[in-house]
């Protein structure tokens, strides 16, 4: 949005790091950049379904709100208890009895009912791999204690069993370095600190709706409506004349870049309101006709300014009440009262 980054941008994006590895998607996707940007600025991260004990500081670490986010001590506060549990209870596995030689077909060795006891490659009649009763998930399952029973005389050795994955503890140790890094996100948060309190609080009564000839700053650009027409029934000289459907609003503008970087300004981006709360687009053509095709598309520089008239084709008996503008097509943009 314009703003200078800092500590609770680094969290945020923490945030959404957390958020894609315990719940699997990210949490604005949309499908497109255009829809995923404007989530991003404007719509809530969603329910997380399988993040447990984390869910809450994640919601925390993605609110829209840079000044609300946990600062980095909270955080780590929140993040330290999570890092220090341990596994959750385990059910012990339990044997069955083992099944007779006369068992299933697949439990017999081919060939004849005898079995070789110098035989290599025959299988044991008399045994069967004991089996087991899965209670629990297997990253929960304790390796079963003791060893384990011989093999029968001339059965194939039973297959060392597989090393299982510890996966709570690797995501557990996962957040633990994650804690580790919060400590050097502290120590970089505390020098910013003191600039992010230097920062302008905004003007005075910036609560209240500003109205014409009133400065109203959205991100980079600070707009001031100077005038409102309506009536007209046609723009532009003789040959470029433009005639409405309805009838043309003018809204004088001025827009001066206040930031630090260059900001394209769009008149598509700018939208009156009538006082039924129907919205109304510029019309372009009758914008660049009327003499102000720089407003169209304007690419303003830190400091310069771009003054023109934005023309709107309205219904006849449309009374404008508020103009929206916008420094950008993602901005939440500012809202200034025609009345």
């Amino acid at each position: 949005m314009g703003r200078r980054g800092g500590p609770p941008a680094d969290l945020w994006g923490l945030g959404a790091t957390l958020w894609f590895a315990v719940e699997g998607a990210a949490p604005f996707d949309r499908g497109g950049p255009a829809a995923t940007l404007a989530a991003i600025l404007h719509d809530p991260p969603g329910d997380p379904r399988r993040a447990g004990p984390l869910g809450p500081v994640l919601l925390a670490l993605l609110g829209k709100d840079p000044a609300r986010r946990p600062a980095a001590p909270d955080l780590q506060r929140l993040l330290e208890p999570l890092a220090g549990a341990g596994p959750g209870p385990t059910v012990p596995l339990r044997a069955t009895a083992r099944l007779p030689a006369d068992g299933p077909g697949w439990q017999r060795p081919s060939g004849s009912g005898s079995s070789s006891a110098s035989g290599s490659g025959s299988r044991s009649a008399g045994l069967a791999a004991p089996t087991e009763v899965l209670a629990a998930p297997a990253w929960t399952r304790p390796l079963p204690a003791g060893p384990s029973p011989p093999p029968a005389r001339g059965s194939a050795a039973p297959a060392p069993p597989r090393r299982r994955r510890r996966w709570g503890r690797r995501l557990l140790g996962g957040v633990g370095l994650l804690v580790a890094l919060l400590l050097l996100a502290n120590a970089l948060g505390d020098r910013d600190r003191s600039a992010g309190q230097d920062r302008p609080a905004g003007r005075a009564g910036a609560a209240a709706t500003p109205g014409i000839r009133e400065p109203a700053g959205d991100g980079q650009f600070e707009f001031v409506v100077r005038s409102v027409r309506c009536g007209l029934r046609r723009v532009g000289p003789e040959l470029a004349r433009r005639t409405p459907q309805g009838r043309f609003c003018l809204v004088a503008v001025s827009v001066v870049n206040v930031g630090t970087e260059a900001r394209d300004f769009a008149a598509g981006q700018q939208r009156l309101f009538g006082a039924d709360g129907r919205r109304h687009s510029v019309d372009a053509a009758a914008t660049a006709a009327n003499g102000s095709l720089q407003l169209l598309h304007s690419l303003v520089n830190p400091g310069n300014r771009v003054v023109g008239t934005l023309v709107y084709d309205v219904p006849p008996r449309m009374r404008p009440a508020r103009m929206e503008l916008h420094d950008s097509p993602f901005s939440r943009g500012v809202t200034v009262d025609l009345g």
